[in-house]
């Protein structure tokens, strides 16, 4: 066998000394790269540390924020029972001793109001005669109706001192104002908010210090209380104050390795300050220390072992690359070889080259049939005996599982090559003899010429699977060399496909219908039934053959979806002719092999009929000659069954196929159609030296009817009618009509 060239620069790939230095330069970067993603993962951890501690300090200021609601709740209980009383004591004396009444129930104000907002009585003595503007907060008091009324904390609109005021109406019009100092109250609370935070921060055992920095960067609060009121001078304290956000970094507190979290705390939205929390590094650096040193172990041990590895792999080079680049079962070169020969011969411009794919039909029936074993065994002998002919003079590859490719260099001229195609053929399809079973089986090739237009192996192989698809299905071609037309039918055919599918799985499209063709009595001239005959309209090619796409649902086994959708719509068309009042039409449907081999096919058919409430004799299945042989027992023996069911049968295209007159009394069947090449000939030829006479005599000896296809003319008719034909069909009585039309057509009649 010729060595290829890749195999050949894959052992210079392979020897050599080891690449040691590499190996050693990779050793030196993984452990840099461990060292730094330790101390990464160590100080992220550092980091969401403190965000648990910022939580804690969320967690302060809901405390703080109840604490605020009681001590407000009760303030207003206080100012409500001190009016009261106030309101009640000041009236024996006209309210004359309001200072004492002050110091008595220990509020810091109590003004007592006119009818006409004006202050007339003060505890203090300060602004008296003071009148109520329109836009002053006691308007809302005064507005309400209400006899007691307390508002939140508020500067003094004369003093700007921060006061809780409550009032409350007399009786004659004035009212009473009782002020309580808030400020000091306020104070206390922001001072227990932040200061919650430091005690509970620095409550752990890493932390060095804890602080917390206002807007202007001086330290309000600190686990240290020498460092309170001082401006820090740090660069990335002051730019995290500035910018309002996160930072962390390393630093040396105290003589010791720390790392510093820098993180902007908000109250209700509101930027407060920053929060400074310096970690102790000891404990994480030995953590660090630990890890490296485990993880360098762990390095150095998965270094050597690859050094290893890599001596292993340098002595069993040459079993590698046999497993790499050949099939274990044939010893042939598999596809990645093939593939890296294709990438050189592209790559060197090669010219004149064929591919030859090699496809085995239908293997994975044997391996279904006989088993995997068996199919390897065939598998075997096919390659033994192309490498025995053409390994001197050809490249031979196994592609797939059932599939090998040859590559002939600068083939002489193309007889030569069909030389060689037909030889392998009849050389493959030759019975086979192995494990106590005789097999043949079935080659099909696809080739393609190998020039200048190809960039990638990919195209070569998807150009000679075309060619192999392109023969699939032509029982008639063995092999074909691939063109672009090819492609172009490829392609049509796909597009096809797509619309058949896209038109049964949404029959709304409408782009596949039925019509049908009036079947007519001979001698009433009345209709008796109809065909109904598939067609299909494309978006991309306008309306297309039915012998072209019904050949194209065979081929890609849509024919049994196809063959429901029609004998459906056929019983719906039947059924609207019963409620037209045309009882008793037949329709005529034509049936596929595919559908007569499917073992569920008479009980589908006959749920059909039953669901639609159709009389089983008003239907007539056609089926033609080569349906019929080519599974004669199966076929005729299921055709039995129909018959018994009720269902009529016809042989279709009778005298094109296989048919002989001594056959027909072993067919389980009602009537033959008459091909139309048979009709053709009338009044072309002497009438007694035409066929269609005889065979129409013969059918009805044994039992037959008879329908003629193709009827044109009068003189057909006459002929037909002489020789006492059943029923005739074709464009003479009626073209094959839409559903609508054929109503009418039957309307005419009457």
């Amino acid at each position: 066998m010729k060595t290829t060239s890749f195999i050949k620069k894959n052992k210079n790939k392979f020897m050599g000394t080891t690449p040691i230095i590499l190996i050693v330069l990779v050793f030196i970067f993984s452990t840099n790269f461990m060292i730094s993603a330790i101390r990464t993962y160590n100080y992220s951890h550092l980091e969401d540390e403190s965000y648990r501690l910022t939580k804690s300090y969320s967690n302060n200021l809901e405390t703080a924020i109840d604490a605020r609601e009681i001590t407000t709740n009760l303030m207003e209980e206080r100012i409500k029972a001190v009016a009261i009383a106030v309101a009640n004591m000041g009236l024996n004396d006209d309210f004359n001793n309001l200072t004492e009444l002050a110091d008595t129930f220990n509020v810091d104000n109590i003004y007592l109001y006119s009818s006409n907002r004006e202050i007339i009585q003060s505890s203090d003595g300060n602004f008296i005669g003071w009148k109520v503007p329109d836009e002053h907060p006691i308007n809302n008091f005064l507005t309400s109706g209400e006899t007691f009324f307390v508002e939140d904390v508020r500067a003094d609109t004369e003093s700007g001192i921060l006061f809780k005021y409550g009032y409350y109406r007399l009786s004659d019009g004035r009212f009473l104002q009782i002020g309580v100092l808030a400020e000091k109250v306020l104070i206390f609370l922001n001072t227990f908010e932040i200061q919650m935070l430091i005690e509970k921060i620095f409550e752990e055992e890493s932390i060095l210090n804890a602080s917390f920095f206002n807007r202007e960067g001086i330290i309000i609060s600190s686990s240290e209380g020498d460092h309170i009121g001082s401006r820090v001078e740090s660069k990335e304290i002051q730019t995290a104050i500035e910018e309002n956000s996160e930072n962390s970094f390393i630093t040396e507190y105290m003589g010791e390795n720390a790392f510093q979290v820098l993180i902007p705390v908000s109250i209700e939205g509101e930027l407060e300050g920053t929060l400074s929390i310096i970690h102790s590094l000891k404990s994480t650096n030995d953590t660090i220390n630990d890890f490296i040193f485990i993880g360098a172990v762990a390095l150095t041990i998965i270094f050597s072992l690859l050094i290893i590895f890599n001596v292993v792999t340098y002595r069993n080079n040459s079993r590698l690359e046999k497993m790499a680049y050949y099939d274990t079962l044939t010893g042939l070169p598999n596809r990645e070889s093939l593939v890296y020969e294709l990438k050189e011969i592209i790559k060197l411009n090669k010219n004149n080259i064929l591919l030859l794919l090699i496809n085995i039909n239908d293997f994975k029936s044997i391996n279904m049939t006989y088993g995997y074993e068996y199919g390897d065994s065939i598998l075997r002998i096919i390659s033994k005996k192309l490498n025995s002919l053409y390994s001197e003079k050809h490249r031979l590859f196994r592609f797939s599982s059932d599939r090998f490719v040859m590559l002939i260099d600068n083939p002489n001229k193309v007889e030569e090559v069909e030389e060689d195609i037909v030889e392998i053929v009849d050389i493959l399809e030759r019975e086979f003899f192995t494990q106590g079973q005789k097999r043949t089986v079935e080659i099909n090739m696809g080739i393609v010429r190998i020039d200048g237009t190809y960039k990638k192996p990919d195209e070569i192989i998807r150009d000679a699977t075309i060619a192999v698809s392109y023969v699939d299905g032509r029982n008639y071609l063995t092999h074909a060399f691939y063109d672009k037309a090819m492609l172009n039918k490829i392609r049509r055919e796909e597009t096809i496909e797509s619309e058949i599918i896209g038109s049964l799985v949404d029959p709304r499209t409408e782009k596949l219908f039925l019509v049908y063709q009036p079947i007519i009595d001979t001698r009433s001239k009345k209709t008796v039934g109809f065909e109904a005959l598939a067609r299909l309209k494309t978006d991309a090619f306008g309306y297309v053959s039915p012998t072209e796409f019904i050949e194209i649902t065979e081929r890609r086994h849509l024919i049994n979806r196809l063959g429901e959708w029609i004998f459906q719509s056929s019983l719906l068309f039947l059924k609207q002719l019963e409620y037209e009042g045309y009882e008793g039409m037949k329709i005529s449907v034509n049936i596929s092999g595919v559908q007569l081999m499917d073992s569920s096919f008479r009980s589908k058919i006959m749920d059909r009929i039953i669901s639609s409430r159709i009389n089983p004799k008003n239907v007539n299945l056609e089926v033609t000659e080569s349906v019929l042989f080519d599974n004669y027992e199966f076929v005729n023996k299921t055709l039995r069954m129909l018959r018994d069911d009720g269902i009529t049968i016809s042989l279709d295209d009778f005298g094109t196929g296989y048919s002989s007159f001594a056959r027909l009394r072993e067919l389980n069947i009602d009537c033959i159609k008459l091909d139309k090449t048979f009709i053709n000939n009338i009044g072309e030829v002497m009438d007694e030296n035409l066929l269609s006479g005889d065979i129409i005599s013969l059918s009805h000896r044994l039992g037959l009817k008879v329908v003629a296809e193709g009827v044109e003319n009068l003189g057909q008719v006459m002929y037909l009618e002489k020789k006492n034909c059943d029923m005739l069909q074709g464009y003479y009585f009626s073209k094959p009509l839409l559903i609508d039309d054929a109503i009418q057509f039957l309307r005419k009649q009457q």
